[in-house]
């Protein structure tokens, strides 16, 4: 992601670099004309002058020719993108061995990222984590697919209620208290239509332990 989301800041360069190039105004002019310091605007020079590298700002086969340096303006380009925030390098990053090792499984197994992690973990003796793995065959589309829907097409759709008490919803609920080992089970009963809950029911009954 950029260091900054607004998209009228390239244009802000561009007229920058059109006060500091084109019109020729001292560096400290321009900077206080933008509201940002003389380094930043310094540094959009470097950014400006790596973006025209192509064109060809004198010419030295007529040395002797008095050469404008405004004539060469209009072929360059004047918007300058916000770079990414993105770090380069990470001292926690995983290396190029780990990568390949994890790849070369997964081409040679044929299977999901739970049996090439154990692999790394029990065979190899790698330290890496699962979800690390995942990430791994997600980046080299080497992924076991999209996932599963978990509605099945032949389903039919609930009913609509059109009035209390003609669709009921019922839920259980599970309990073992941990001191006597008792279970409890707790029966919800909700009416979709007025979302009204019912009486819940508790029975008691000791578990055999």
């Amino acid at each position: 992601m950029a260091y900054s989301i607004n998209p009228n800041l390239p244009k802000a360069r561009a007229i920058a670099m059109r006060l500091l190039v084109r019109e020729g105004l001292p560096l400290q002019v321009v900077a206080n004309h933008c509201g940002v310091h003389r380094s930043t605007v310094w540094r959009w020079k470097r950014k400006w002058f790596e973006l025209n590298k192509n064109v060809q700002f004198d010419n030295p086969n007529r040395p002797s020719r008095v050469f404008s340096f405004k004539n060469k303006l209009h072929a360059c380009k004047w918007l300058i993108s916000t770079t990414s925030s993105r770090p380069h390098t990470c001292a926690h990053a995983i290396s190029d061995e780990i990568i390949r090792r994890v790849m070369e499984l997964r081409h040679s197994l044929k299977r999901c990222a739970e049996v090439v992690w154990h692999h790394l973990r029990v065979e190899d003796g790698i330290r890496v984590s699962l979800s690390s793995v995942r990430r791994i065959l997600k980046r080299n589309h080497a992924f076991d697919g999209a996932r599963k829907n978990r509605i099945r097409p032949d389903n039919p759709r609930r009913p609509r209620p059109t009035y209390p008490g003609e669709l009921v919803q019922t839920d259980t609920i599970h309990y073992i208290c941990p001191q006597t080992y008792q279970r409890r089970y707790v029966y919800t009963v909700i009416d979709l239509y007025s979302r009204a809950i019912g009486k819940n029911v508790e029975v008691f009954r000791q578990c055999d332990v």
